[in-house]
């Protein structure tokens, strides 16, 4: 595992990504190249069509879902790039466990917050290690209520866990400790 620098303007201002051992890109990289893939979307779609309905609380086509996860998808961008620039990143982000405050290393979803989309669909996740220091961990499309519900978001909860249980081991819960590794 290594730690990608994505935005930092200083300490306490930092967003960074997980590069896992074996792959070519970190996280953040990896989850936006795929849901910007339109060919990735439809695949996934069609993977998960039973979820569709309850998912977008209406009779959808897979090419109308694409539509509307796709404007999901650039919105967040957008909310993540402009929330880091005026240093309010937990204003995106909440804790994984709605029962969990305390900050460091906190599980965290990110999801794009717009009236336009009564059921966001699209969710980065990460490490909190301060008010406004994030590390990606990964990322899905969450059509089910609860992660444990598809192996997709499964997985997104495992590589979370693995993640936080790896800044432990490093010694690393405070944006200081983010230099040493």
């Amino acid at each position: 595992m290594q730690l990608i620098e994505v935005y930092k303007t200083d300490i306490d201002n930092q967003l960074l990504a997980i590069k896992y051992d074996g792959n070519d890109t970190d996280e953040l990289t990896r989850i936006f190249d795929d849901w910007y893939d339109v060919e990735f979307l439809y695949k996934f779609l069609e993977a998960n069509q039973q979820d569709l309905e309850e998912a977008f609380q209406r009779k959808i086509t897979i090419e109308e879902a694409v539509e509307e996860i796709s404007s999901e998808v650039g919105m967040l961008e957008e909310q993540l790039l402009d929330r880091f620039t005026k240093g309010k990143m937990q204003e995106l982000f909440a804790p994984l466990n709605n029962n969990e405050y305390v900050i460091e290393l906190q599980e965290s979803k990110g999801k794009i917050k717009a009236r336009s989309f009564r059921r966001p669909k699209v969710r980065i996740y990460a490490i909190r290690i301060a008010p406004n220091v994030f590390i990606i961990t990964g990322g899905a499309i969450k059509l089910t209520n609860a992660m444990q519900d598809r192996p997709h978001t499964r997985m997104e909860l495992i590589k979370i866990r693995k993640v936080k249980q790896w800044l432990r081991q490093n010694g690393c819960e405070f944006p200081e400790d983010l230099n040493d590794l």
